[in-house]
């Protein structure tokens, strides 16, 4: 086969539609034929394409989804909520169950927060926890994003955060058996539920819990005994006598043997117990031993058993604490308003805070009269609540703007230190009335007199106050007043008001004058009075005949 040695590697240009396709080289092998060929070709005009330049311009279309949230948060604060120096009798320390001032349960502005304290948050109702948790800041403050819709526990353990130290909860103040304070929350989609705090004083000592001990002991005594017994035989001799042709004799004797015996048995009692103790005995044992072949003795041997037992005791001791008693009311103090001879009712939550069942003593200190009920509170178990209603009765002459204070003191029956108060307040309400109260409301008189009326107008209200009066006349009689108003009367006081009727002379008889008087208050016009008064015009003694048969019939004159 034939092969060539060379190749030579020509550049073509490409065009393409009578130009040079930018952009593109071709590149093909030639033979030495085509190659000489190629070399004598007359060269090409290089072509330069012109092409205009092409922009583009993207203009972006923002895409800017509106989703509506579907998730909420939850934020609060741990705070050190602490009754100041000096602060007893401000409101910034209250009075707790056990005498103590403590913090008020209110987050005050200048009152800091405790940091590094976890915070634990769960899906439904208190206790709920295990969903996640968080670690407050040095300002306290913690917050859980991205929950679902629902109800969350938020608590925090006491146990689990040395950063609180000691101290007791003010905020809230529902707590287990474990200090653990918790808190339930709504969880809306889009919102942020603010200011879920918690409040720890660690200026006060804790309420000691509630102890649980259980005794587990195990006792193991290896007594050592050690029995040592001597025993001594004496056995009967034999003598044997031979008689030979020579004075040979023969003696065999029996010796006394001593044996000493040493018994060292070991036991190992492992017993329960409660006690330690130690035991010494005495045993006597008798032994016969045969000694063969010469005798036979009995030996009686004493031996001493002296135990000393080795107690290992491993117990977590049972014991029994005295209760805890504690009482709290909420609220510690209410407002209330009546009017006179009017019963407001109060209704108090008390809470036995203790440990175990105790009843309460309810004492009453009042301005007005006021009762509890029930009293005593009896049996209520520990951490439960009841409630207690005090009537206040507000006095019938009670004035207006008059404020009775009753003092409500509930004392534990189990330790009578300890106790609870709350003031209540009642108010008087203002009320308005006017009396009028006539001596009478008719008379009858002839005519030529002057008839008189007397009214008494008290102030029934228990505030000062002044009263108009009204007069409408029907009948000509001349009509005379004392007075036209009353002004600055006092609660119960009255005033006497005088009402003249002159009855002309020429007055018919039987004829009548009314006159009505209106007393109305300058304070609520609600509050009036009214009073009629009638005069009638009465026959004269000479002329009751008269008037019954009219005027006698005139006399016929006669002529004569």
């Amino acid at each position: 086969m034939r092969t060539s040695s060379l190749r030579n590697w020509l550049p073509i240009a490409v065009l393409v539609g009578g130009g040079l396709l930018c952009g593109v080289v071709a590149v093909v092998a030639l033979g030495p034929t085509l190659m000489s060929a190629a070399f004598g070709l007359e060269p090409v005009p290089t072509v330069a394409p012109t092409l205009a330049p092409l922009t583009a311009t993207l203009t972006p279309i923002p895409l800017t989804p509106t989703l509506p949230p579907v998730t909420g948060g939850v934020s609060g604060r741990v705070w050190r909520d602490v009754c100041p120096p000096g602060g007893e009798s401000t409101e910034a320390c209250v009075l707790d169950a056990t005498g103590r001032f403590r913090g008020n349960g209110q987050r005050e502005a200048d009152e800091p927060g405790f940091g590094g304290v976890t915070v634990k948050i769960g899906a439904g109702q208190c206790p709920a926890s295990g969903q996640a948790v968080a670690v407050t800041g040095p300002d306290g403050s913690f917050r859980f994003e991205d929950l679902s819709p629902g109800l969350y526990c938020l608590s925090v353990e006491v146990e689990s955060n040395p950063a609180l130290g000691t101290g007791v909860w003010t905020y809230p103040t529902a707590v287990d058996a474990q200090s653990r304070a918790g808190q339930t929350v709504n969880v809306a989609a889009g919102v942020l539920a603010e200011d879920i705090n918690f409040g720890w004083d660690d200026s006060a000592p804790p309420t000691p819990p509630t102890p649980t001990a259980t005794t587990t002991g195990t006792i193991t005594r290896t007594p050592t005994v050690t029995a040592t017994f001597t025993r001594t035989v004496r056995p009967t001799s034999t003598r044997t006598r031979t008689s030979t042709p020579g004075p040979t004799a023969s003696r065999t004797r029996t010796a006394t043997p001593t044996y000493t015996i040493t018994r060292t048995p070991t036991r190992s009692m492992t017993p329960t117990i409660t006690r330690t103790s130690t035991v010494t005995g005495t045993r006597t044992a008798t032994t016969t031993l045969t000694v063969t072949p010469t005798g036979s003795a009995t030996a009686t041997g004493t031996a001493t058993v002296t135990t000393t037992p080795t107690t290992t005791s491993t117990a977590t001791p049972t014991s029994t604490l005295p209760p805890a008693f504690g009482v709290v009311i909420h609220p510690t103090s209410a407002a209330g308003a009546g009017d006179p001879a009017q019963v407001v009712t109060y209704t108090l939550a008390v809470t036995n805070t203790g440990t175990s069942t105790d009843s309460f003593t309810v004492t009453l200190g009042t301005t007005f009269t006021a009762v509890a009920d029930p009293d005593p509170i009896l049996n209520l178990g520990g951490g439960l609540s009841t409630a207690l209603t005090v009537s206040v009765t507000v006095p019938a002459d009670a004035l207006a703007g008059v404020v009775g204070t009753t003092v409500v003191t509930v004392t534990s029956q189990g330790d009578s230190n300890l106790f609870a108060a709350a003031t209540l307040d009642t108010t008087v309400n203002q009320t308005i009335g006017v009396q009028a109260a006539p001596d009478t409301t008719a008379i009858t008189a002839t005519a030529g007199s002057v008839v008189t009326y007397t009214i008494l107008v008290t102030n029934t209200g228990n505030a000062t106050d002044s009263y108009t009066i009204t007069v409408n006349t029907a009948g000509a009689f001349v009509t005379t007043i004392s007075l036209t108003s009353v002004t600055g009367l006092a609660p119960g006081a009255g005033v006497p008001i005088v009402v003249q009727v002159d009855i002309p002379s020429g007055a018919l008889p039987g004829g009548t004058h009314v006159v009505t008087l209106t007393f109305t208050s300058l304070t609520d016009a609600s509050a009036s009075d009214i009073v009629s008064l009638t005069t009638t015009v009465a026959i004269a003694p000479n002329n009751w005949r008269r008037a019954l048969l009219g005027p006698p019939p005139r006399a016929r004159l006669r002529a004569y």
